[in-house]
């Protein structure tokens, strides 16, 4: 069984152009070339391009985490300041396309107008054909099928999840381990999809009511490693799934108090993964008492146990800048781990660490004020890396801001914003 979960594995990673990283997190050298010579500065404003989403529609302002199919960006819609409401239109940017600004290098599709119910979703994730648009502002998840015309509504499907389990939607990202795509639940309901069958068959769809863990059930992200899965705790513990094993027995999963490594290590939005550690996206310290935004990362080494506290470790971002807290999604370019501000506090601090170098120090770290580069950017909410250039998605005004992370491409070690 293992053998063949990893086999098909394998070939999903194929599919995606996703290679394997070295077991130390290293980076892989492309085309030869050095490959630490080939990332650019982070204060190089050179690099730097911005783009105003609501020139395409006035719509087209809150958007929450996206993906990389291989040539094009997706934005999953959110919330739109000028209608008032969760919104369904969908972008697609063209990354061999003229250019940000050029209107032939977009997109749109407003899923409203194929499911009255399609609108207000956190992140979006890519099984090799399929793209999916994860639910937060209800229980309809979308797909696009990417081998048919975007504009098109027959190359889209929806799915009410409540059809299956009446709590399950209101999700906070997925992840796809080749087989299933895992929907990360803020209400307590888990549902895994079988991509290889119906998308809109309800035996499709699997629910697993993450109370028989733990009271709290509330998750913000969801990542896949190996042969496991891991959800990110926005109040209670980290939760591990073993793939191996039948997903709604509870012996299949763990939890691990991650405040017991640091009492304001908690309160996640998202997580990323660098080819050896997963990082879980601090916002806020989690405890129910004393609750209070920080910028405390916490890293978990894949290679060794779960449940150890030594596997784990912290560091604070906010002994960089006192205002480099309350993130909201994370990207990883083959080097550098990008962490991606909310603005909940005034200020935008972006923040990126070198995985390459110690994790403890504050040296390996660096941040910028994203005011420096456009003073009217507001609240982000996710990040995606197309092997060359970091997308940083805008939540509520439509100002997306790219950064030209290498000057040759790389090969991305994931697609998504792990939303």
């Amino acid at each position: 069984m293992v053998g063949a979960l990893a086999s098909m594995v394998l070939a999903c990673r194929t599919i995606l152009g996703i290679q394997d990283w070295p077991a130390d997190g290293g980076v892989v050298e492309e085309g030869g070339s050095d490959a630490a010579s080939n990332y650019n500065s982070l204060s190089d404003t050179s690099k730097w391009a911005t783009f105003d989403l609501s020139v395409l529609a006035s719509t087209a302002q809150g958007y929450a985490g996206g993906v990389f199919d291989g040539r094009y960006i997706y934005f999953a819609p959110s919330y739109s300041s000028k209608a008032g409401h969760d919104i369904g239109l969908i972008l697609q940017y063209d990354t061999q396309g003229p250019g940000l600004a050029p209107a032939q290098s977009w997109n749109m599709f407003d899923l409203t107008t194929k499911d009255g119910k399609a609108a207000g979703y956190t992140g979006a994730t890519f099984d090799g054909r399929y793209v999916y648009f994860i639910p937060s502002g209800g229980p309809v998840a979308a797909r696009f099928d990417t081998q048919g015309t975007f504009g098109d509504a027959n190359a889209w499907a929806t799915f009410d999840m409540s059809t299956v389990n009446a709590a399950a939607g209101h999700d906070f990202g997925a992840a796809f381990d080749g087989k299933y795509m895992y929907f990360a639940p803020t209400e307590g309901i888990a549902m895994r999809y079988d991509t290889t069958a119906s998308f809109v068959d309800p035996a499709s769809w699997l629910p697993f009511d993450m109370s028989n863990l733990e009271a709290n059930t509330n998750y913000n992200g969801a990542l896949f490693v190996g042969t496991h899965l891991y959800f990110a705790p926005w109040r209670g513990r980290l939760a591990q799934y073993d793939i191996t094993r039948t997903f709604t027995t509870p012996t299949s999963w763990q939890t691990f108090d991650t405040s017991t490594v640091d009492l304001r290590a908690g309160g996640f939005s998202g997580a990323s993964f660098d080819g050896r550690y997963a990082y879980f996206v601090p916002q806020n310290n989690g405890s129910d008492a004393g609750f209070g935004f920080d910028g405390v990362v916490t890293r978990y080494d894949t290679q060794v146990g779960f449940t150890a506290a030594s596997s784990y470790s912290v560091f604070d971002m906010a002994q960089l800048n006192s205002q480099a807290i309350a993130y909201s999604g994370a990207a990883f370019d083959g080097k550098y781990m990008y962490f991606v501000p909310n603005d909940v506090v005034g200020a935008l601090i972006l923040t990126r660490f070198d995985t390459t170098q110690d994790f403890t120090a504050p040296a390996s770290w660096e941040t910028l004020p994203l005011a420096q580069i456009l003073s009217t950017v507001k609240y982000m909410s996710g990040a995606v890396f197309d092997g060359q250039y970091v997308y940083f998605i805008p939540n509520t005004n439509g100002k997306l801001l790219r950064f030209q992370a290498t000057n040759t491409p790389v090969t991305p070690v994931n697609n998504g914003s792990f939303f």
